[in-house]
C-alpha cells in the first residue's frame, strides 16, 4: 500500500492479547513494546512537507489537541476495519475506506510539563485511493461528531416492519391513565393524542444525579406547576437538564413528536393522596415496552447529555474511545498477519458505565424493545435481532426464513420465555437471574427497592400467572424464600413496611444458589395476611413434583399423600434412601405435615392485623449457631462477575460470606447455614468463639447435592451429606413475643432433626 514517502512505517511488535498503548484511554506503552528502533520526525519538518497530506494530517491532528510545537512523531500502524481488511487485496479502481492511524509522539523533557516518554495516539481518518492500492489520492479526518440520524430512522422502520419478536406483546396492560409526555413541537407537557388508544413516543433512560450540574435546570413536574408547564414554550432550552434537552432535539431530528421522561411526566411531589403518582410508577413497565425507542444516556459525567446529537457534537480526542483491535491471518497483506479494528462490544461499552450500576435503570434496559445507547464516542442500537454500533447502522438485519435466532437484545429472555419446566428460559429460573442482577445494582433510597422493580415484577406476575408478595412470586413462595444475601447493602437505610422474609428488606446482592424447584419439596402451607384478610397461599408444587406445574388447590389429602409416596419412592430409587428410612425417623414427617396445613382460626385472627405476615404450622427448635472457620466461603451458583463488575464501578470490595454451624444442646453439629454475607449489625455476624441461640423452623425438603463448603454431618459414624442427600431447608429466626423475623437460611439432615427435639408450632413470620 502506497502511504507516505517521508515517514518510515513501523509496525510495532505488540501482542494484542495483552494491554497495549492504543487500547482505550491508555497513556503509555507496556514494557514489552520496543521503541528503540522507531524513527521519530520533528513536527516542524513534517509541517513544511507541503507535498504530503499524511504528514500534514498527523501534525494537524496532534496540534488540534496540543499546542506543543517541539514534538516528534513516529507512525506506528494503519488499521482498517474488518470489512476493508477482508476486501483490501481485491480493491480495484477507486475506493474510500475508514481506518485508524496509530502513531506516537515524544516531547522534549521538561517542556510543557511533558515527559520525554513517547505517548500513544490515534487518528480516525478516511483514505481515498485509485488504481487499487497504488494510487493514493486523499486523506481527511473521519467526521464522527454526530450520529447518523438517517440510518437510525432506516433501522427503526426496518425493525417495525420486519421484526416480529420486537412486536410481541409482553404486558397486557395499556398505558396508565393520566399518561403524559413532552410535546417536542410545542416544548410543553401534554397528554398525547392517540389513535385507537395507540401513540408513538420515545422514552429516555438516564441518571437523575448526573442529568445536570446547573440548579436552574433542575426542573421537575410538581402539581402546582402543571398548568404552567403545559403552556407552549414552557420547557425552554435553558431550563431543561442537558440530557433532556438533547433527547428533545433527537426526537425532532428523527421525526417523533412525543418524548416521555419520568421527572417531567410523573408528579414528583411527596404527597400522593390520589395515588396518581404510584399509578404512573406501576405503569412504567408498559411505558418502556410500548415506547418506539428508548434513548439511553450511558456516557459517564455530569451534564454530558447525549453526545453525538445535533447541538452536542462529540469532542475529538486522540485517545482511543473504545475501538477494539484484533490480530488476524484470515485477511492478509503480503501474507503477513495484521491488526484490524472493530466497534466496541456492548459489554465494554455499556456494562462499564455508571448507568449500568443503578437500580432504576435495570427494568428500563430489560423491558425496552428497542434501545439506542449514547456513549462519549459511540452509539449502539439494540433490538431483539440487532445489536450493533453506529458504523453498522446502514446494514439492516435481514432475517431468513427458518433462521433459528434468539436475538441479541438484553431482554431476549423476556421475549423467548415459554412456560415449560426444565428449559433454559424457564420463568422461575429467569426470575432468579433477574433478582441477582437487579440487587447487584445500587439505589440512593432504600424505599425505592420495589418501585424500581415494579415493571419487571409486573412481567413475572403475568408470565408466572401468580401474584407478587413483596417481590416474591406467590406460586413458588417456598422456593423464592430461599434467597441468601451475597453482597453488602448498596443503599442507605432499611425500607419501611417490607417483611424480613423478602430479599427487598435490604438492597444488596441476593442469590438463589444452584437448586431448581424439581429438587425442592414443600413441607408447610403458608397463609398470607393482606388488606384485613388471611388467605392460603397455594403453590405450584407439593413434593418434588415433576408433573405439570399448574397450581392445584383441589387435591384431597389422600391424593396428596399418594403423590408424596410416589415421588418419595422415585427420588429414593434415584438417590438411595438411608436405612432406616429418612422420613420415618424424622420429626417433620411429610405425611403428617400434609394434615397440618390448616392454621387455626384463632391464629389467623391474630395475623389479620399484621399486614405482610406469613403464618404456617411447622416443627421448630431452639438451637445454637457458631462460626465455622473451616468451611469454604463460596456461594453456590453465584456468578461473581455480576457482583464484581457492578461493585468495581462503585469501588466496593467483594465481601466474604460466612458459614455457621447449627448445633444441638450437646454441641453436636446437625446442620449449617448457607454461605451468606451478613451486615455488621446483623445478629448472625458472629466471630470465632461466639454463639447465638435462635429459633430454627422447617420450611421444606431437598434432595439436592450439598455445596462444597458444607461441613461434614455424621450419623452413627456415617457421613450423611456427601454427594446427593436428603435434607431439610430451615429458616433461622429472631423471636420477639410471638412474631418471628428472618435471620438466615440453613440446611439440616432429617435424621438429625430429632436431636434438636423440635415441636410443632404456629409461626408468625414478619
Amino acid at each position: 500500500m502506497i502511504f507516505c514517502t517521508n515517514l518510515q512505517y513501523h509496525e510495532l511488535g505488540i501482542d494484542v492479547n495483552e494491554t497495549w498503548g492504543f487500547e482505550a484511554e491508555n497513556d503509555h506503552f507496556p514494557p514489552s513494546v520496543d521503541l528503540s528502533q522507531v524513527a521519530f520526525h520533528a513536527t516542524e519538518d513534517m509541517a513544511t512537507s507541503q507535498d504530503c497530506l499524511i504528514c500534514q494530517t498527523l501534525v494537524g491532528g496532534l496540534r488540534m489537541h496540543n499546542d506543543e510545537t517541539n514534538a516528534s512523531i513516529a507512525l506506528c500502524r494503519l488499521c482498517p476495519d474488518e470489512e476493508l481488511a477482508r476486501d483490501i487485496e481485491s480493491c480495484q479502481g477507486s475506493w474510500t475506506g475508514k481506518l485508524l492511524l496509530l502513531f506516537c509522539a515524544a516531547y522534549p523533557q521538561g517542556s510543557s510539563g511533558k515527559s520525554h516518554t513517547p505517548e500513544p495516539y490515534l487518528l480516525e481518518v478516511e483514505l481515498s485511493y485509485s488504481s487499487g492500492l497504488r494510487g493514493f489520492e486523499d486523506i481527511k479526518m473521519w467526521d464522527r461528531r454526530l450520529v447518523n440520524t438517517m440510518n437510525i430512522k432506516k433501522q427503526l422502520l426496518h425493525c417495525q416492519e420486519h421484526h416480529e419478536m420486537c412486536k410481541k406483546s409482553v404486558f397486557p396492560k395499556l398505558l396508565p391513565s393520566g399518561f403524559r409526555v413532552i410535546d417536542v413541537s410545542t416544548r410543553s407537557i401534554a397528554e398525547p393524542q392517540t389513535q385507537e388508544g395507540h401513540v408513538d413516543f420515545v422514552a429516555l433512560s438516564y441518571q437523575w444525579a448526573t442529568a445536570t450540574a446547573d440548579e436552574d435546570r433542575n426542573i421537575m413536574l410538581l402539581r402546582d406547576d402543571t398548568e404552567r408547564l403545559q403552556a407552549p414554550g414552557s420547557l425552554s432550552v435553558d431550563r431543561l437538564p442537558e440530557v433532556i434537552q438533547d433527547a428533545v432535539q433527537f426526537c425532532q431530528d428523527i421525526g417523533y413528536r412525543y418524548l416521555w421522561v419520568d421527572r417531567l411526566c410523573i408528579y414528583q411531589d411527596k404527597d400522593d393522596q390520589d395515588g396518581s403518582k404510584q399509578a404512573q410508577i406501576d405503569g412504567m413497565g408498559a411505558i418502556y415496552w410500548l415506547a418506539v425507542l428508548t434513548l439511553v444516556a450511558c456516557a459517564d459525567g455530569v451534564g454530558v447529555g447525549l453526545p453525538g446529537v445535533s447541538g452536542r457534537p462529540r469532542l475529538n480526542n486522540l485517545k482511543n474511545q473504545g475501538w477494539q483491535f484484533l490480530r488476524t491471518t484470515d485477511y492478509n497483506i503480503s501474507s503477513e498477519d495484521f491488526i484490524y479494528f472493530q466497534e466496541p462490544s456492548d459489554i465494554e461499552f455499556i456494562d462499564t458505565s455508571s448507568w449500568s450500576t443503578r437500580g432504576w435503570t435495570f427494568q428500563e434496559r430489560m423491558i425496552s424493545r428497542r434501545l439506542l445507547f449514547f456513549g462519549h464516542s459511540h452509539a449502539l442500537l439494540n433490538c431483539f435481532y440487532y445489536n450493533e454500533c453506529e458504523e453498522s447502522f446502514d446494514k439492516p438485519r435481514v432475517l431468513f426464513e427458518g433462521e433459528d435466532i434468539y436475538g441479541s437484545s438484553f431482554g431476549a429472555d423476556v421475549r423467548m420465555l415459554n412456560k415449560e419446566k426444565d428449559t433454559e428460559r424457564d420463568p422461575l429460573m429467569l426470575y432468579e437471574r433477574v433478582v441477582l442482577s437487579y440487587t447487584s445494582r445500587s439505589l440512593t433510597w432504600a424505599s425505592d427497592i420495589l418501585k424500581a422493580f415494579s415493571g419487571v415484577n409486573e412481567f413475572f406476575v403475568e408470565n408466572l400467572q401468580t401474584k407478587s408478595l413483596f417481590g416474591l412470586p406467590a406460586k413458588y413462595l417456598f422456593h423464592s424464600l430461599l434467597w441468601i444475601r451475597a453482597g453488602t447493602p448498596t443503599s442507605e437505610g432499611i425500607p419501611e413496611g417490607i417483611p424480613s422474609w423478602s430479599w427487598a428488606t435490604r438492597f444488596g446482592c441476593a442469590s438463589y444458589g444452584l437448586w431448581s424447584y424439581d429438587e425442592l419439596g414443600n413441607l408447610v402451607r403458608f397463609w398470607y395476611s393482606d388488606n384485613g384478610t388471611v388467605e392460603e397461599v397455594v403453590e405450584a408444587t407439593c413434593w418434588f413434583d415433576e408433573s405439570n406445574v399448574t397450581v392445584r388447590d383441589d387435591l384431597s389429602l389422600d391424593v396428596e399423600r399418594k403423590r408424596f409416596q410416589e415421588n418419595t419412592q422415585r427420588c429414593g430409587t434415584e438417590h438411595e434412601l438411608s436405612d432406616p428410612g429418612v422420613w420415618e425417623t424424622c420429626p417433620h414427617d411429610p405425611l403428617e405435615a400434609i394434615g397440618r396445613r390448616q392454621v387455626a382460626e384463632e391464629f389467623r385472627a391474630l395475623a389479620v392485623n399484621i399486614p405482610g405476615c406469613l403464618v404456617f404450622n411447622t416443627t421448630e427448635a431452639f438451637l445454637r449457631v457458631r462460626l465455622n472457620e473451616t468451611a469454604t466461603s463460596e456461594i453456590p451458583g453465584f456468578p461473581s462477575s455480576i457482583y464484581e463488575e457492578s461493585a468495581a464501578a462503585r469501588a466496593y470490595e467483594r465481601p466474604q460470606p460466612k458459614v455457621l454451624d447449627i448445633v444441638d444442646d450437646d454441641g453436636i453439629r446437625i446442620g449449617h447455614t448457607l454461605a451468606e454475607v451478613f451486615p455488621r449489625d446483623h445478629k448472625l455476624s458472629l466471630t470465632d468463639g461466639q454463639y447465638l441461640r435462635c429459633h430454627v423452623v422447617v420450611l421444606g425438603a431437598s434432595n439436592m447435592r450439598q455445596p462444597t463448603y458444607a461441613p461434614r454431618i455424621t450419623y452413627n459414624d456415617n457421613v450423611l451429606n456427601q454427594g446427593v442427600a436428603w435434607g431439610l431447608f430451615v429458616m433461622l429466626v429472631d423471636r420477639n413475643g410471638y412474631l418471628s423475623s428472618r435471620l438466615g437460611i440453613g440446611f439440616v439432615h432429617p435424621l438429625l432433626w430429632a436431636r434438636a427435639k423440635p415441636e410443632w408450632k404456629t409461626v408468625f413470620l414478619i
